[in-house]
């Protein structure tokens, strides 16, 4: 199912757009605050082979309504229907692409969706200590943090806190 904002469409993923994707993912600030520079360099094969494997997983391609172009990906992922929460997670590129309110907008629609399709109550994120445009976005979508997990992430050689961050159901932006 597409999600349509005002300036970004959520479509499923296609094989194909992993050749787009590969390079936003290998952009030294997404790879640093996705852990993704951990691993090894994302190739758009490497990409493919990771987006057949999407069990359990809610992905979209993130593209723009105004040009058609490829920004990156969102998922939803760690259903918990029992207790009615689940996980999101988003990347997006390229650099000049950014700033101009484009996650905060993909981040309202997938949570939207999460609250009024999914029956979820709560939406959970991670982010990393120094991530502040992520940070803003998800504040603007109106996330707050729950819990600072000190020194708990790798990076750049220093261990930085990681943000568990929730918006929820009854957030004004939701009803």
């Amino acid at each position: 199912m597409d999600l349509i904002g005002e300036r970004v469409r959520l479509r499923r993923t296609r094989a194909e757009d992993a050749e787009v994707e590969a390079p936003i993912f290998a952009l030294p600030d997404v790879a640093r605050f996705t852990g993704r520079h951990l691993l090894l360099p994302q190739s758009a094969a490497r990409l493919r082979e990771g987006s057949a494997d999407q069990a359990g997983r809610l992905v979209w391609t993130v593209t723009s309504r105004e040009d058609g172009s490829v920004l990156g990906d969102t998922t939803l992922f760690r259903f918990n229907h029992l207790d009615r929460h689940c996980w999101f997670a988003i990347t997006l590129g390229p650099p000049q692409r950014l700033g101009k309110g484009l996650g905060t907008e993909t981040t309202i629609l997938v949570t939207r969706f999460a609250f009024r399709r999914l029956g979820m109550e709560k939406v959970c994120l991670a982010v990393f200590e120094g991530n502040e445009r992520a940070i803003a976005a998800y504040r603007k979508a109106g996330y707050e943090v729950e819990a600072t997990l000190r020194r708990h992430h790798l990076l750049e050689g220093q261990l930085v806190d990681e943000h568990w961050m929730a918006a929820f159901r009854d957030h004004p932006l939701y009803l």
